[in-house]
This record gives structure tokens, C-alpha cells and sequence, in this order.
């Protein structure tokens, strides 16, 4: 923003942002609340979306993992419609839930509980231990949008993908896993400024803030 303007302008940097709004004012101040992911994302090409999670070389840390067991699993599906077969940990209080309004297959899928809180976090947390190298794949749902909020998934404390814009689709999310201890942790992130409108009345343009998962798989790389 410039001196006191609270109008927030998208741009891919935030120098273009300077350069093109104002004109290269040596006054303009910049508020970027993610400069800090920006600068890993420039560096690291492999954040696209929908793809493969497992050698990404970023160290940019997410939330710290939930304190439990990691629980020995090489295999299991879980589509939400019963028990599970993967130790989910949705929080204490919870940050995630058992959605029955959306769903790739059946009737219910899991998605983060929305925070009206600056910055806050909503993280699902899996915490495996492997006895060989194994992918997970969930169907996903991303209905987000910058700079309201965002969508991370996190390998042993380092993210491996961000997602900023929301899609119509269902689309596929991998993550790789080594053998031994993993902690997965999927994270929505409120970003430090609310819309000042009905999101709802907007939700095709910005998203509702919710990301859903469904039909998650776990097995052993052949």
C-alpha cells in the first residue's frame, strides 16, 4: 500500500507492484504478508499444482506437528464414509471435520473449520511410520483464494506445495514418503487482512476458504 491507501493491489512481485501502481514512487510501501514464501516459491519451480510432493528442496517450515504417536501403516484407503484406516489428527480443539455438503464419491469428505482470525492456521496432521517408500493420493477440492488465504501441504515440517487460487474441479494430490517416521500435514492459512464484503455473495470470484479432501490412498511404491 502507499501512505494510508488500504487498497490491496496483486502483482506477481513486490517491486512490479511499486513499479506499476506507482509508478516507481520511492514512497511506496509495501504490505506483503507471505514475502517471505514468495521468495521460496521463485526459487523452487516445483510447486504446481496437483503434482508430485515428494523432492521438493525448500525449507520453508510449517506448523508445528501435533504431539502423538506415529502409527506403523504401509496401506489403507479412507473415503470418510465409516472408520478410518489412516490415523488422521484433525486438532485439539479440532481445526478439521467430517463434511457431509461435499464429497468426490459418496457422501462425506473432510475439510478445515474456517477461522476468523488473522494468520491463523486450520492443519490436518497424518503421522506414519513406513516400512518402505510409499505415496499417498487424495482427491481435492481447493476453494481459496489470495490474498484471503491459502492452501499447503507440508512434509516433515517443510512445505512442498501452496495453492493460492481456487479451481471448479476436484483435481489429485500426491505426496511421496520415505520409509521411517512422516508427518503430512495439510494447511489452510488465513492471510492478515478479511474481505470487506459477504464472501459468500462472492464465492465464485474469492472461494469459500474451504479446502476439501476425499478418497485418500496409501500404498507402498512398487
Amino acid at each position: 500500500t502507499k501512505g494510508g491507501n488500504d487498497e490491496f493491489l496483486l502483482h506477481s512481485t513486490s517491486h512490479l507492484c511499486c513499479k506499476k501502481a506507482f509508478g516507481g514512487d520511492e514512497d511506496c510501501e509495501v504490505k506483503d504478508w507471505c514475502a517471505e514464501q514468495t521468495k521460496v516459491d521463485e526459487g523452487n519451480q516445483g510447486d504446481d499444482e496437483g503434482g508430485g510432493l515428494g523432492d521438493g528442496g525448500d525449507n520453508d517450515e510449517g506448523s508445528e506437528p501435533p504431539e502423538s504417536s506415529f502409527v506403523k501403516l504401509d496401506a489403507g484407503e479412507d473415503n470418510f464414509e465409516g472408520d478410518f484406516a489412516m490415523p488422521w489428527d484433525f486438532g485439539d480443539p479440532p481445526e478439521w471435520e467430517i463434511d457431509d455438503s461435499m464429497a468426490f464419491s459418496g457422501y462425506h469428505s473432510l475439510t478445515n473449520i474456517r477461522s476468523n482470525d488473522e494468520l491463523a492456521t486450520r492443519t490436518l496432521t497424518l503421522k506414519l511410520d513406513m516400512s518402505a517408500a510409499s505415496t499417498i493420493t487424495c482427491k481435492m477440492k481447493v476453494d481459496i483464494s489470495m490474498p484471503f488465504d491459502r492452501f499447503s501441504v507440508a512434509l516433515n515440517g517443510r512445505i512442498r506445495s501452496n495453492f493460492y487460487q481456487g479451481k471448479d474441479e476436484w483435481s489429485d494430490l500426491l505426496v511421496a514418503l520415505s520409509p521411517g517416521e512422516n508427518t503430512i500435514q495439510f494447511i489452510v492459512t488465513n492471510g492478515d487482512l478479511f474481505p470487506k464484503f459477504d464472501r459468500e455473495t462472492e464465492r465464485e470470484t474469492y472461494g469459500s476458504g474451504h479446502v476439501w479432501l476425499d478418497d485418500c490412498v496409501l500404498r507402498a511404491n512398487e
